[in-house]
This record gives structure tokens, C-alpha cells and sequence, in this order.
């Protein structure tokens, strides 16, 4: 943790420089609140992308990426399973098994 504007400012610019700018990003945390909110996210983005196998991974990134979520869809498990080279019927299973992952977590955090 780096403490002091000039110092994080300092400690930025190193890291810009050495990983270059588009590499890095940095959140002001000026609260506990925030902080805590932000390592929730990340907790739990870690524990369901655990969860998931790399296929569900590809095939939920794809499906986002297409449309698949909004409404009317603009691709469906067809045009996804051509994209990926899958059929279906292998799409239909990632995306149940997927949400049933997602879900299943979520679903046990509010009980």
C-alpha cells in the first residue's frame, strides 16, 4: 500500500513505465466502504470464475460478445457453436452448466 498523493502519484508513474500505460489501472479508494467493495467484487469474480471450466469461460465470453444475452438475442446457440466451432448442443450444455455455477453461489450468498 502506498500512502501520501505524491507518493502514489510517484509509485504510478513507475509502474506506467515500466509496464507501460495501457497496462495499468489505478482506483482512487478514498473510503473503507469502497475498499471493501471493491475486494468483495474481486472475491467473488475469483470464486465463480473458479468454478467455471475454460470452455464455459470461452463459451460465456462469446455469447455476451454476440448477444446472446440481450433482448431481442442478436445470436443464438447456433451462430455461437459456428463461431467456436461447437455444436449446439455443446453450447446449450456449457451456458446451463455455467449459469447453474453463477447462480447456485449467488443464490447462496442472499439465503
Amino acid at each position: 500500500m502506498v500512502l501520501g498523493k505524491e507518493n502514489v502519484k510517484t509509485y504510478i508513474e513507475h509502474i506506467k513505465q515500466y509496464y507501460g500505460d495501457d497496462n495499468v489501472e489505478h482506483i482512487l479508494i478514498d473510503t473503507i466502504e469502497k475498499f471493501s467493495l471493491i475486494l468483495l467484487r474481486e472475491s467473488l469474480l475469483n470464486i465463480v470464475l473458479d468454478k467455471l471450466t475454460p470452455a464455459e469461460q470461452k463459451v460465456l465470453r462469446e455469447a455476451f460478445r454476440t448477444g446472446y444475452f440481450e433482448y431481442p438475442k442478436s445470436a443464438g446457440q447456433h451462430e455461437i457453436g459456428f463461431t467456436l466451432g461447437l455444436s449446439k448442443v455443446t453450447i446449450s450444455i456449457h451456458l446451463r452448466k455455467a449459469f447453474r455455477k453463477i447462480v447456485k453461489d449467488f443464490v447462496q450468498l442472499i439465503e
